[in-house]
């Protein structure tokens, strides 16, 4: 009977802990700009290549067109003012050598007072720069680019946060198979409580490493969380610009 209490206690204990890392995260400030890119290929350079076919845009020749979408986010709990950026190294997309970017716009934003606007910059028109007034936590912006790299082409992002540092990358794919939080506590709390009992058995020598290891597992249950959270975030804008998501903007002729 003695035993039941004491794992009982240590449940308890441990659940008061996982709440407590939940709550801090919750409500202490943190900064930090995540995005995430979906691509649609349009034209391959295969299809450019065939005899008596020839592609452009405004007049120009192109072997390929790619659209892509970038959702950019404040994935933390902080407002990112337009003074957390920085002139000298402000938000970029980058994509390849040998590719440019033929045309970029804001197609969605949470709200018309985060004043997003986006400019082709560099000598090879191959970087996007982004620059906004704020963007509130849960808030961002979807990007449509058209460009001439290869439909698995991945954007580099560049710029500095003050205090934080580059966009955060997330893959898309993350959001339509998010872990559940609840699951994922479920499971941490489990483990910690079979932790807890076995290392109530240590003899007192052990206590120190013992602490260390609890001091590790809670650090990476506060970015477990933090992650997640980010995640879901990205997931909500997904669905919120769902309709600005498709590719058919750039395939449909103007009006």
């Amino acid at each position: 009977m003695t035993q039941v209490l004491s794992a009982a206690g240590c449940l308890l204990g441990l659940i008061g802990i996982v709440l407590a890392v939940f709550f801090y995260i919750k409500s202490r400030k943190f900064k930090r700009l995540s995005f995430s890119v979906r691509t649609f290929g349009i034209l391959s350079d295969s299809t450019t290549k065939l005899p008596g076919f020839g592609a452009s845009y405004e007049g120009n020749p192109i072997e390929r067109l790619t659209a892509a979408k970038i959702l950019l986010w404040n994935s933390r709990t902080d407002i990112i003012h337009s003074s957390d950026l920085t002139s000298e190294d402000p938000i970029r997309f980058q994509l390849p050598d040998e590719s440019i970017v033929l045309a970029v716009s804001v197609s969605a934003v949470s709200s018309k007072t985060n004043k997003v606007s986006v400019l082709v910059v560099g000598d090879k028109d191959k970087e996007i720069e982004v620059t906004l007034d704020y963007l509130a936590p849960k808030e961002g912006c979807l990007l449509s680019v058209m460009h001439t790299a290869e439909d698995d082409a991945q954007f580099q992002a560049s710029g500095t946060v003050k205090g934080v540092g580059t966009p955060n990358y997330h893959q898309s794919s993350e959001f339509g198979n998010k872990t559940p939080l609840i699951g994922l506590l479920g499971g941490l709390l489990f483990w910690g409580s079979i932790s807890l009992i076995w290392l109530a058995s240590f003899p007192w020598k052990l206590v120190v490493p013992s602490a260390f290891v609890f001091i590790f597992a809670f650090s990476f249950l506060c970015d477990i969380i933090a992650n997640i959270l980010s995640k879901k975030a990205g997931h909500e804008l997904y669905e919120k610009f769902a309709g600005d998501l498709s590719p058919s903007e750039f395939t449909q002729p103007p009006a």
